[in-house]
């Protein structure tokens, strides 16, 4: 084999061990921080509030099962009327 090759192979040899050092720290690191979330507690943020609401609207919400998603334009008025973001059902295409 000729020195040029031979330089080439060790010089191509040292560059792909050290991106695979590199990404292997980094899988260990990943690994470390998933099966450890104790290591990063957090208190989650929360809050209750309680709203009025208009009878009409009532009206319209008791119409609708639990965990369902609303209508639209139900999820709209509800939207403004409480300032509070309200996922609504796909609208069909």
């Amino acid at each position: 084999m000729t020195p040029f090759w031979s330089r080439q192979f060790r010089q191509w040899h040292w560059i792909s061990s050290a991106l695979i050092l590199a990404l292997i720290l980094l899988f260990s690191v990943t690994g470390f921080t998933l099966n450890h979330p104790d290591w990063f507690e957090t208190t989650p943020l929360s809050s209750a509030r309680e709203l009025e609401i208009s009878a009409a609207l009532k009206d319209a919400l008791g119409g609708v099962e639990s965990e369902t998603a609303l209508a639209p334009d139900l999820a709209a008025q509800l939207a403004r009327e409480t300032e509070v973001s309200v996922p609504a059902a796909a609208s069909p295409s």
